[in-house]
């Protein structure tokens, strides 16, 4: 035991205390992210003026965040709970202002149906319609719906990819050539 206090001060004396800098002045520009019009092509006024709560979260947001899953690009839109698989429910499994939302996602404006976990790799943005949406859709939850946006081919020829690993030997790979 007296071995290790002694071996304990010589690595202090051997290091002194770091003092940190008196000023540190950080200066950068703030690129935020763009508002779109929402692609439904039910609604022809901008978000401001559209008469339903509309959040978008766009791709860049989902690059930022390395979102490879839907709940997780939804994880921060307020309003949204995220279940945990409870009941034996498969697939994205959500509530939007306290209502199940699980066959409540559209891609294209399209229903996309079924007790699936959606991959947003291909999305160009995903929008969140909060309120009763049968009006817009012809049928949906009370609590509002999610509409996949899917990118689209450009002029311009695009190639991405991402690779990445994790624990319990996750693998992922994503290719965008086009």
């Amino acid at each position: 035991h007296h071995d290790h206090d002694r071996d304990a001060g010589h690595d202090a004396a051997a290091h002194p205390p770091v003092r940190p800098a008196e000023h540190l002045l950080v200066t950068g520009q703030g690129r935020g992210y763009q508002q779109m019009q929402p692609h439904l092509d039910r609604i022809m006024t901008s978000l401001v003026d559209t008469p339903q709560t509309i959040t978008e979260i766009p791709k860049q947001l989902m690059q930022d965040q390395n979102t490879t899953n839907m709940l997780d690009a939804l994880r921060t839109v307020p309003g949204i709970s995220i279940a945990a698989g409870e009941g034996a429910q498969q697939g994205d499994n959500l509530s939007i202002r306290g209502f199940n939302a699980q066959n409540d996602f559209y891609r294209d404006g399209m229903l996309d149906f079924g007790s699936y976990y959606r991959d947003p790799f291909d999305l160009e943005t995903v929008e969140v319609l909060k309120g009763p949406s049968g009006s817009l859709f012809g049928r949906g939850s009370t609590g509002g719906v999610i509409n996949e946006v899917t990118k689209r081919a450009g002029m311009t020829p695009v190639t991405a990819g991402t690779l990445s690993f994790g624990t319990d030997g996750t693998q992922r790979l994503t290719a965008d050539i086009g």
